[in-house]
């Protein structure tokens, strides 16, 4: 549910942003209606297209992380029930940020 939230609240920035854009056209007093028609409808496609861009990476990542504790639960190597004890523990939450940290900054 956290994951879901903090995409929601994404999705929300990038349209804020996207809004404000569109606001920032539609009063520009230079421009006629034509071309504030042509360009709010441009900012439109690109907020749609980037809502699907953002969403299908967000699947993607989910999946790539609930991909492999499902196979090992479906292949029976280990219970599903053990694996999210385990993954909820203090010891397993610390181990993966500091190995999530050292990727992110050895990535770069």
């Amino acid at each position: 549910m956290l994951y879901v939230a903090l995409a929601v609240s994404i999705l929300a920035f990038a349209l804020a942003l996207r809004v404000l854009d569109a606001v920032r056209v539609m009063r520009a007093p230079d421009l006629d209606d034509e071309v504030k028609e042509q360009r709010v409808q441009a900012a439109s496609i690109a907020l749609f297209g980037r809502f699907f861009a953002v969403t299908w990476r967000f699947a993607a990542a989910v999946a790539a992380g609930a991909l492999p504790v499902l196979l090992v639960a479906w292949a029976g190597w280990v219970s599903l029930d053990a694996m999210l004890e385990a993954m909820l523990s203090l010891e397993v939450i610390l181990a993966g940020t500091v190995a999530f940290v050292l990727v992110l900054v050895l990535g770069r």
